[in-house]
């Protein structure tokens, strides 16, 4: 989703939303931003996490971005970072751990 619209739309009407399945297979590498700091796997629970914004457009910088064939897809980050910050790193560092297993 590219506009802040488009996710509020996709929030209340999910059933109108079209949404596109990824294989594992059209993943050909990951990263994580945090801020405007690069992370992968191995370096991932060194990130200090910041305090986010209760506000989708004051939030910082936190996404997963999976490389794919046709480009790139960002996965936003920032509200699980704001519900859980201690245990959200953690969780992404297993999220990370199997997506490494299926792409490599």
């Amino acid at each position: 989703m590219d506009s802040y619209f488009d996710r509020l739309k996709m929030t209340l009407l999910p059933d109108i939303t079209e949404f596109q399945f990824i294989s594992f297979s059209q993943v050909k590498s990951y990263y994580v931003i945090e801020q405007k700091e690069k992370f992968d796997l191995t370096n991932i629970l060194t990130i200090n996490p910041t305090r986010q914004s209760i506000f989708p457009w004051l939030r910082k910088p936190f996404y997963l971005v999976l490389v794919v064939n046709g480009g790139q897809i960002k996965l936003d980050l920032s509200w699980t970072q704001l519900h859980d910050r201690k245990n959200s790193l953690y969780r992404l560092s297993n999220a990370l751990k199997v997506i490494d297993q299926k792409i490599n």
